[in-house]
């Protein structure tokens, strides 16, 4: 299956492994084609609130799913930028994920209040700071600007 992992607590463990948020549900960021693999293993495909994910049986509940995003593909209509795609990634504990250059562009194109504390959280420890702006697009150059400007929110 070519499926990547992407875990915010994996990209942020490898860099500083006391300050990783842990979520209750994984998020499997890959390509369109790799749904029949999820299924064959047993998942059950649910689509909810426009979120694509996988059950982990019948009795399973949506806050415990599997989310799926897919590779060079818009999460949303509005979102600024597309999902990296899974061409390139690092090996943390046996877990193919992100290289930490491509989570944050996510984390910038989604932009919820999760993702923005994932930010800050870099931020306040030195993994991303001014030279990242550079880096980015104007959308995405803006709203790191926000949070670099105001990193207790």
């Amino acid at each position: 299956m070519d499926v990547s992992r992407n875990e915010m607590a994996l990209g942020g463990c490898a860099a500083k492994p006391r300050s990783a948020h842990c979520t209750r549900y994984g998020n499997i960021l890959g390509r369109f084609e790799a749904i029949p693999a999820l299924a064959a293993e047993g998942f059950l495909y649910r689509r909810s609130a426009g979120v694509t994910m996988f059950l982990d049986g019948p009795d399973a509940k949506t806050r415990d799913a599997v989310h799926v995003v897919f590779a060079g593909k818009k999460v949303r209509d509005e979102y600024p930028e597309p999902v990296p795609n899974i061409d390139e990634y690092e090996l943390i504990a046996d877990a193919r994920t992100l290289p930490l250059e491509r989570l944050v562009r996510m984390k910038l194109t989604s932009f919820r209040d999760k993702d923005r504390v994932y930010i800050r959280d870099m931020i306040s420890i030195g993994i991303i700071d001014e030279s990242w702006l550079d880096r980015l697009s104007p959308a995405l150059r803006v709203r790191l600007e926000e949070l670099l400007n105001d990193p207790d929110g």
